[in-house]
């Protein structure tokens, strides 16, 4: 990633602040249209991480830029493919009434694709030199703990990196629950006398 003005970073942040409170809205809803209690419980908590996220992001890129906004409208401009997978997710949501197994699973599988994409973005932005610069002003400015801000940044892709390990377990786990009920309904024939042939 090439180094990017402070203005672009902030205006990153807040794109990130917008993406996470777009990816709670899409796990919450998500889990309003399924019946799997285990699965909605742990799609509600994936919306709260979520939430917290949109809101790190957020209380880091206003207080040194407080004129910088961006909505919705210039997301695809600065994320490009991450904000088109995201709405894809949601467009997929909004048309289906109900998910059951099968297409539950085909969304959580697209929604692990989305969320190894943000541990991706994330990683970099932690690494970028000119977010270090900014909280380094923060510091000197607000007397905000430059090592706390780090901390917390680098504690989202963390998350970020947990949530990814519980969506490709649980869409392992349903593949294995659907694999089992094949096999448990599988007709089994029965001989009369399956070793006739060796009198």
């Amino acid at each position: 990633m090439n180094q990017k003005n402070e203005i672009e970073i902030s205006t990153l942040l807040h794109c990130f602040s917008l993406l996470e409170q777009e990816t709670y809205h899409f796990y919450r809803n998500l889990s309003e249209k399924i019946d799997f209690p285990h699965i909605k419980f742990l799609l509600l908590d994936m919306a709260y991480e979520s939430l917290k996220h949109s809101k790190m992001f957020l209380a880091i890129a206003t207080p040194m830029f407080k004129k910088v906004r961006t909505n919705k409208h210039e997301l695809h401009e600065t994320l490009g493919i991450i904000w088109e997978k995201c709405r894809r997710l949601t467009n997929e949501l909004d048309i289906t009434k109900k998910f059951d197994e099968g297409k539950l699973s085909a969304i959580l599988k697209e929604s692990l694709k989305f969320e190894l994409s943000l541990i991706e973005s994330y990683s970099n932005l932690v690494e970028e030199e000119t977010l270090q610069t900014i909280i380094r002003k923060l510091f000197l400015l607000y007397h905000v703990n430059y090592e706390m801000l780090k901390m917390g940044l680098t504690s989202i892709v963390d998350d970020k990196k947990r949530l990814s390990n519980l969506l490709s377990s649980i869409t392992f786990l349903m593949a294995k629950e659907a694999l089992d009920r094949v096999k448990n309904n599988t007709p089994k024939v029965k001989y009369p006398a399956p070793y006739a042939w060796n009198r």
